[in-house]
C-alpha cells in the first residue's frame, strides 16, 4: 500500500504484533509509521485556527528527520534483544523509540485526535515493554517515598507521606541498577463548575544526569493516560514567576515553562497567585504588637475541635473542594496543633486557620474561613496568634507562605503587611480539544496527499 494511503491505526496493529512476538514482518515499514510523526502537527493546528498562512508542505517534508529515527530505532531494538545486550542498551532502544510517539501525541494535543491515539499506543508499547523487562515508571507511596526523597522538595514531601498527594516516579538503568531518575507529583481533584476531573500538576522534576533523554516526556505521558481515562477530565498547572534578576531561578523557570508550552497547556498570567511572608520582619509591623484575642490553637480545642471542624466545614464550605475539607478534619494531626487555631463561639467555630509545618521551620498556609464575619480584625487575630506561637516554638525567622484563595485575601494582605513577597504565576490548562483542534489519523493521511507529500 502507498505510504501516503496508509491508515495509521493499520500500522500500531502491525506494529504491536512485532513488539510482541518479537518480529517484525517484512512488509511493514517503520517508516510509514515515522512519517505520522513529523514536526507538521504543529503546523495543522494553525491551519486550523485560520489565524494565518502556513506552509504545511515545509512542514511535512521534516517527517524525513523522525522517518530516520524511527527506523533506526526499529532496527537498534532488533539488534539490543537479538544480541542480549546490557540492559541499558535495551533501554536507551525502547526510550528513544517511544520518544517519538511522545513527540507525536502531543505537538497537537495529546487528548484528543490523532494526538490521543498515539499517546494510547505509546502507552500501550510502554506497559508491553515493562512486562517484558522492567518498570520505567512507578508509584510513590508513604512506604517507598524515602527513595525519591533527594527529588522531592519539603513542600511537598509531607503531602505524599499523608496521602495528600500522589507521585510517580521514573526509573532508569545506571551502572547496571535501576537509578531514581525523576518524579511527578500530581492531585487528582473535580472541577467545581462541571465537576470534570481535573489532574493538578504540582511537581515535575529529573534528575541532572538524566535530562534530555525524555523523562520528563514519558512522566507528563502518564499524567496524560490519567486525564484520558474520562473524555471531559483535564490536567492543570500553577507556576511562580521567579523575579527576573535570580538568574539561576529564572533559568529553570523558562525551562519548565518551555515543556510545559510544548505539550499544548493554553497559559496566562495570573497575579497575585501566592505569597511569602517573612516571619522575622512582622515583628515590625504595627498590627502585630497586640496580642490575639478570642483565639485557641487547635491543641487546646482537643478531641471536641475535631468536631468542630468537621461540622464547619460541612456546615459553611459547601463551595470548597471536596478532598479538601474532608482532609482538613480526617488528617487533623497534619496541621501545626500550636500554630494553627480558631476562634470559637459558643462552642461553634466561626473562624479558623490552618497551616502546616514543615522541619526547617517554615509554615505552608493551607486555609483561612470565616463562616460569616470577614472583617479584617478577625484576619488579624488569627495571624496574629499563629505568628506568636510559630515565635514561641523558635521558629521567628521562618517563612509562611502559601497562595491566595480570594481577591479580598490578597488585597487584605498586601495592605496589612506591605512587607509580603506577593508572586505572578503562570497557570494553564490542557483540555481535551475542540472539534476544530481534532485531527485524526485519515484526517492526516488525507491532509498528507492533498499537499502532494509522497
Amino acid at each position: 500500500m502507498a505510504r501516503e494511503n496508509k491508515v495509521v491505526a493499520d500500522i500500531d496493529a502491525e506494529l504491536m504484533k512485532w513488539i510482541e512476538d518479537d518480529n517484525v514482518p517484512q512488509e511493514i515499514s517503520l517508516g510509514d509509521a515515522a512519517a505520522e510523526v513529523g514536526d507538521a502537527f504543529g503546523m495543522l493546528l494553525e491551519k486550523y485556527n485560520k489565524e494565518e498562512p502556513v506552509n504545511i508542505y515545509g512542514s511535512l517534508s521534516e517527517d524525513d528527520r523522525l522517518l530516520a529515527v524511527l527506523t533506526e530505532g526499529k532496527e537498534e531494538i532488533q539488534r539490543v534483544e537479538r544480541e542480549d545486550a546490557p540492559a541499558k542498551d535495551i533501554e536507551r532502544a525502547y526510550t528513544d523509540f517511544l520518544n517519538a510517539y511522545f513527540k507525536a501525541a502531543k505537538l497537537i494535543n495529546p487528548l484528543g485526535g490523532f494526538g490521543k491515539e498515539r499517546m494510547k499506543k505509546a502507552l500501550e508499547i510502554l506497559r508491553n515493554f515493562e512486562a517484558k523487562h522492567w518498570p520505567l515508571v512507578t508509584r510513590i507511596t508513604p512506604d517507598n517515598a524515602k527513595v525519591y526523597r533527594n527529588l522531592i522538595p519539603d513542600e511537598h514531601y509531607d503531602d505524599i507521606v499523608v496521602g495528600r498527594k500522589r507521585a510517580l516516579g521514573a526509573i532508569r538503568m545506571k551502572a547496571g541498577r535501576s537509578r531514581c531518575a525523576g518524579v511527578v507529583i500530581y492531585r487528582v481533584d473535580v472541577q467545581t463548575i462541571t465537576n470534570a476531573p481535573v489532574i493538578k500538576l504540582d511537581w515535575i522534576y529529573v534528575a541532572e544526569e538524566f535530562r534530555r533523554q525524555g523523562v520528563a516526556n514519558m512522566l507528563m505521558a502518564e499524567l496524560t493516560g490519567l486525564a484520558l481515562q474520562d473524555d471531559e477530565a483535564f490536567i492543570s498547572v500553577n507556576m511562580n514567576i521567579p523575579d527576573a534578576s535570580d538568574k539561576e531561578k529564572q533559568e529553570e523557570f523558562e525551562a519548565l515553562e518551555g515543556f510545559i508550552r510544548s505539550w499544548n497547556f493554553r497559559l496566562s498570567v495570573d497575579a497575585g497567585g501566592a505569597f511569602y511572608i517573612n516571619l522575622d520582619l512582622l515583628k515590625d509591623n504595627k498590627y502585630f504588637k497586640e496580642p490575639p484575642e478570642g483565639v485557641s490553637s487547635l491543641g487546646e480545642l482537643g478531641l471536641s475541635g475535631r468536631e468542630m471542624i468537621q461540622r464547619f466545614f460541612r456546615q459553611h464550605n459547601k463551595d470548597y473542594d471536596e478532598r479538601m475539607r474532608v482532609f482538613a478534619y480526617e488528617h487533623y494531626d497534619f496541621f501545626d496543633p500550636d500554630v494553627s487555631c480558631a476562634i470559637v463561639t459558643g462552642g461553634v467555630i466561626t473562624a479558623i486557620f490552618l497551616v502546616h509545618r514543615y522541619m526547617s521551620g517554615n509554615y505552608r498556609y493551607e486555609i483561612m474561613r470565616f463562616s460569616h464575619n470577614t472583617d479584617p480584625i478577625v484576619f488579624l487575630q488569627l495571624l496574629r496568634h499563629g505568628y506568636r506561637r510559630a515565635v514561641a516554638k523558635g521558629d521567628g525567622n521562618g517563612m509562611l507562605f502559601g497562595g491566595f484563595e480570594s481577591s479580598e485575601g490578597y488585597m487584605t494582605t498586601a495592605k496589612l503587611i506591605p512587607d509580603t513577597l506577593i508572586l505572578t504565576q503562570l497557570t494553564g490548562v490542557l483540555l481535551p480539544p475542540r472539534s476544530k483542534e481534532t485531527v485524526s489519523s485519515t484526517d492526516w493521511a488525507r491532509l498528507r496527499k492533498e499537499v502532494g507529500f509522497k
